[in-house]
């Protein structure tokens, strides 16, 4: 394996429900190197969501560790894993949380928010990164004006703007026209493979053909490598 962006050893995660304690990942490991694309598949409820939300370090896990480009998160302060996030991972989400009142180019600009840069090349950069994905026509357009594929476009364009070396992409097709989910597929694909980026694109159903390096599944809380 190349070098890894992301080592997750024996990870353990639960919550307590009603009084109830539920396991969600239960001695999860994998590891993930630099351009490599991972499909993360599972029925919906198994956890993916959680699973990504621990590798970019917006939950803690109960018990194992998370390393990401070869330092253990779980001993970083919140503002150091604050700027490693915001510098190295773009964050896709399935429901695109775009701000409302903000348009196309100030919803990717905020990706690049406290990074010293000037609001001209701010600009510059988000305006840039929106017409490599066809969007500049919508540059001015709030989030309400815009399909849902446009909108998760706009999304994907944010998780690009400040070049990450990893995407976590949690269901980024499911809402979306068929049509619209391939293009974004090929557009993470080729990021991956030209730029060296780590992508984990999660989803419940099947796996994307000719998309991923490898498949894992998640079920009753372990992972599992699929062949095919």
């Amino acid at each position: 394996m190349s070098e890894l962006v992301i080592n997750c050893a024996n990870v353990k995660k639960s919550f307590t429900v009603k009084g109830k304690r539920r396991v969600i990942l239960n001695g999860v490991s994998f590891a993930v190197g630099k351009g490599e694309v991972i499909t993360v598949c599972g029925k919906s409820g198994v956890g993916k969501s959680t699973l990504l939300s621990l590798i970019a370090g917006l939950d803690t896990p109960d018990d194992g560790s998370v390393v990401l480009f070869n330092t253990d998160i779980s001993t970083m302060p919140e503002s150091s894993l604050a700027r490693m996030r915001k510098k190295n991972i773009g964050i896709l989400f399935q429901n695109h949380n775009l701000i409302r009142a903000w348009s196309a180019v100030e919803n990717v600009e905020a990706a690049l928010a406290h990074r010293g840069l000037s609001s001209v090349e701010m600009r510059r950069r988000s305006s840039a990164v929106l017409h490599t994905l066809g969007l500049e026509n919508l540059e001015h357009h709030l989030p309400n004006e815009m399909s849902a594929g446009e909108q998760q476009r706009i999304a994907f364009a944010r998780a690009l703007v400040h070049n990450p070396r990893l995407i976590l992409a949690d269901e980024p097709v499911a809402d979306i026209d068929p049509q619209t989910g391939a293009i974004l597929l090929e557009l993470l694909l080729k990021r991956a493979k030209e730029h060296e980026t780590a992508v984990i694109l999660a989803t419940h159903g099947e796996p994307p053909a000719g998309f991923d390096d490898r498949v894992l599944c998640l079920e009753n809380g372990t992972i599992r490598d699929i062949q095919r």
